[in-house]
């Protein structure tokens, strides 16, 4: 309904303003490493036995006890507002836990590509935690969707994927590395190294060369 269409577009548009973001990316520890969005999502699928009954979405006060900062919505005004990245860091977050609630698949296929984009916005300081993010998703939302409707996705991210792979930040190359292990492992060897195949053969050489990738037979 009309709270699942506000979750949908502020997470579009979580995606769209990381285009706004300056080269000097800070990140402030007072912060959550994620939106209280996510924090909600992320709740209401732990306390949800049977996913698909109950997908009423809280809002943020009715968590407040229970999220333990006391006053849910109300002390943002002693934190800085997040920095374009992170919002969107926590976007990504978001849509791959929603990713498994069947009922939405449909708004969160369709958001895939603004995620994908938000990937080309790189010229900031913590380009490569985003990076990280995504990679580490990348598999959870794989996962969520189902293996054909996530494979027509797959090549929107494979240059971020390599790009992420290079990356002098081991952190980052490694959850690359990952990423590209687990969707072999999910949605087949043969298909993952044939898909990069077809974009970009001079991938296949970066990817045959890590360490426990699933060979195809």
């Amino acid at each position: 309904g009309m709270e699942q269409e506000v979750i949908f577009s502020k997470i579009k548009e979580g995606f769209e303003k990381i285009k706004e973001q300056k080269a000097t990316s800070e990140k402030y520890s007072a912060l959550d490493k994620t939106p209280a969005t996510y924090g909600v999502v992320k709740q209401q699928r732990d306390n949800d036995v049977d996913l698909h009954t109950n997908q009423t979405m809280y809002s943020c006060g009715s968590l407040a006890p229970k999220m333990g900062r006391g006053g849910g919505c109300m002390d943002h005004q002693f934190r800085k507002p997040p920095e374009p990245w992170e919002l969107a860091d926590g976007c990504v977050h978001l849509l791959a836990e929603l990713s498994h609630i069947q009922a939405v698949s449909g708004p969160v296929g369709k958001l895939i590509p603004a995620m994908a984009d938000a990937c080309a916005t790189k010229e900031y300081t913590h380009y490569h935690n985003f990076l990280e993010t995504v990679c580490k998703q990348l598999p959870n939302l794989a996962k969520g969707l189902g293996k054909r409707p996530f494979k027509m996705y797959l090549e929107m991210f494979l240059d971020y994927i390599f790009d992420a792979l290079d990356s002098e930040i081991a952190l980052t190359a490694a959850a690359a590395a990952q990423c590209l292990i687990d969707l072999s492992l999910f949605l087949g060897p043969g298909i993952v190294r044939g898909r990069i195949e077809q974009y970009n053969r001079m991938y296949l050489r970066q990817f045959d060369g890590i360490p426990g990738i699933p060979m195809s037979s």
